[in-house]
């Protein structure tokens, strides 16, 4: 059985939005903003 994958593209900039879609069952994120996100990311697990 094979099973469709979703990306979530479109208007995503910030880390807390790429944790619901992937919450949400997103798979893929699709964003220009990759660096800021993953900035944020770092500074709010330290």
């Amino acid at each position: 059985m094979s099973y469709m994958k979703i990306k979530a593209a479109g208007g995503i900039r910030h880390a807390a939005e790429v944790l619901v879609f992937i919450e949400a069952g997103a798979s893929r994120v699709g964003t220009s903003s990759g660096v800021q996100i993953m900035q944020e990311q770092a500074l709010s697990t330290k």
